[in-house]
C-alpha cells in the first residue's frame, strides 16, 4: 500500500473525529444483547451471566478486530493499494448503503466509513483495462486537482479522499446531497404539481420554490469563481448540479479543463463524453470554444428552472430537443415566454439573463461574472430571499462580493 497526502485541504470537523476506542465501542453497541427478565437459581443466573459475558466479549472482540483490519482513510489521503501484503490487507473502510446514480463510465454510491460513521458519496470507475489504467489514473488525479482548487467555494462539492485498488479508481466526495440532483428535483417538482403561482399554502411547494428562486445567482456566481480559477467545467447540466440542505452545488468535473498553463480558455476539436442537449453550438460543431460555452450550458439550466416554476407545458415542447437547435432559429438568444401569471421577480431576472447567455455567437454572450452582476443589480432582485445564506454573507453589494469583486469581466 502506498499512502500520500495528495492535497492539503483538511476539514476541521472531520479532522477531530479520529477513530478511537470510544468510536469502536459506539459502533459495537448493537452487539450487546437486550436486557431480559430472568427467573431461576442464583447459580443458574451466574452461569447464564458468564455465558452472556463471554458472548458479548466475543462479539465485541470480533467487531474491534473488524475495525482494526480495515484501513483508516483520512481527509486528503490518496492511497494506491496493490494487495502485496495479502488478500486480507488493504480492506477499505466503506460500507455500501445505496446507489445514487450511474454516469457514462462511473457509478456513484452512498457509503459509510465504519470507523467514524461519516457518510460520503463514492464515485468509482471499475474494471479499468490495464492498457487504459494510466489514462484513467491521470483523469482521476486531474479531477482531484481541480476540486482542491475550488474547495473554498460553498457551491462546489469537496473531495475527501481518493484511492486506486486493483482495477478500481475512486473518489470519496462530500457531501451526499440530501436533495438529489437538479434534474430529479425538477422532475419531482413537476410530478407533484408544484409551481410558483399556485398552492402557495403548501409548505413543501414553498420550500422548493425557495430553492429554485435562489439557484440562479448562486450558480452564476459559483461559475464565475470556477472560471476565475482558470477552470472550465465543460459539462454543466441539471444532472451535474446537486441540491444539499437547500443549496445548489456543482459536481462532476470529470471533463473539466484547467486552462491556467495555456493562458487562455479557448480549445478546439471533438469533445468526448459531452451531453449534446446542453452543449453550445460551437461545441457541437467542434469549433473554438471557451468559458462562454459554460455560460450557454448554464442558460439551458436556467430555462429548465424557469419552465418548471412556470408550469408551462405549452412552451415545454419548444425545448424538447438539444438547445443548440433552438438557437438556430433565435441567433440573438432564445426568448423566454412572458405572460400575465409570470409577474414574480424570478421570472423577470431569468427573462433578462437567458437570451444573452444563449446567443449563437460566443463573443456576444456575457461572462459568468456579468450574469451574476446582472442578476444582483437588477431592480427586481431582493437580496434577502434571493440569495442563500452564504452568498448573502459574502454579497453586501456587488462590489463587495468576496468571489466577484476581483473577477475581470472578460473571463
Amino acid at each position: 500500500m502506498h499512502r500520500q497526502a495528495a492535497y492539503p485541504y483538511v476539514n476541521p470537523v472531520l479532522a477531530t473525529t479520529r477513530p478511537s476506542a470510544t468510536s469502536a465501542a459506539a459502533f459495537s453497541a448493537s452487539a450487546y444483547p437486550a436486557t431480559t427478565r430472568y427467573s431461576g437459581t442464583s447459580s443458574d443466573f451466574s452461569a447464564s451471566a458468564n455465558r452472556n459475558d463471554e458472548q458479548t466479549s466475543s462479539q465485541l472482540t470480533n467487531t474491534e478486530s473488524r475495525l482494526t483490519q480495515h484501513l483508516r482513510i483520512l481527509v486528503g489521503d490518496h492511497l494506491e493499494l496493490d494487495g502485496t501484503n495479502g488478500p486480507d490487507t488493504d480492506l477499505l473502510p466503506y460500507e455500501h448503503m445505496r446507489m445514487l446514480g450511474h454516469g457514462g463510465t462511473a457509478s456513484v454510491e452512498m457509503v459509510r466509513d465504519i470507523h467514524t460513521g461519516s457518510v460520503y458519496a463514492r464515485k468509482a470507475v471499475k474494471n479499468v483495462y490495464s492498457r487504459n489504467m494510466r489514462e484513467a489514473k491521470q483523469a482521476l488525479l486531474n479531477e482531484v486537482k481541480i476540486l482542491k482548487r475550488l474547495v473554498a467555494h460553498h457551491h462546489v462539492v469537496r473531495v475527501h479522499a481518493t484511492y486506486i485498488k486493483g482495477r478500481e479508481l475512486a473518489m470519496i466526495l462530500d457531501p451526499v446531497a440530501d436533495g438529489g440532483d437538479l434534474a430529479s428535483f425538477l422532475q419531482n417538482y413537476r410530478d407533484q404539481g408544484f409551481s410558483w403561482h399556485k398552492d402557495l399554502t403548501n409548505k413543501e411547494n414553498l420550500a422548493q420554490n425557495d430553492i429554485l428562486r435562489k439557484a440562479p445567482y448562486c450558480l452564476a456566481s459559483a461559475l464565475a469563481f470556477i472560471h476565475k480559477q482558470t477552470i472550465r467545467h465543460k459539462d454543466i447540466k441539471p444532472q451535474n448540479i446537486l441540491i444539499h440542505r437547500g443549496r445548489v452545488m456543482y459536481t462532476d468535473f470529470g471533463l473539466a479543463y484547467d486552462f491556467g498553463d495555456a493562458g487562455r480558455s479557448t480549445t478546439t476539436g471533438y469533445l468526448q463524453g459531452m451531453t449534446r442537449r446542453y452543449c453550445a453550438p460551437e461545441v457541437i460543431e467542434c469549433g473554438s470554444r471557451n468559458s462562454k460555452s459554460d455560460v450557454f450550458s448554464l442558460g439551458c439550466v436556467f430555462i429548465e428552472i424557469y419552465l418548471a416554476l412556470a408550469d408551462d407545458a405549452e412552451h415545454d415542447q419548444i425545448y424538447r430537443g438539444p438547445y443548440h437547435e433552438a438557437v438556430d432559429s433565435h441567433p440573438n438568444g432564445i426568448p423566454l415566454p412572458c405572460c400575465a401569471s409570470f409577474k414574480s421577480r424570478i421570472f423577470a431576472l431569468l427573462r433578462a439573463a437567458v437570451p444573452t447567455m444563449m446567443r449563437r455567437d460566443p463573443s456576444l454572450r456575457p461572462s459568468a461574472c456579468a450574469v451574476a452582476n446582472l442578476i444582483f443589480t437588477d431592480e427586481s432582485f431582493n437580496k434577502s430571499p434571493d440569495l442563500c445564506l452564504e452568498c448573502s454573507e459574502f454579497s453586501t453589494s456587488v462590489d463587495d462580493n468576496k468571489f466577484l469583486r476581483l473577477l475581470p469581466a472578460t473571463i
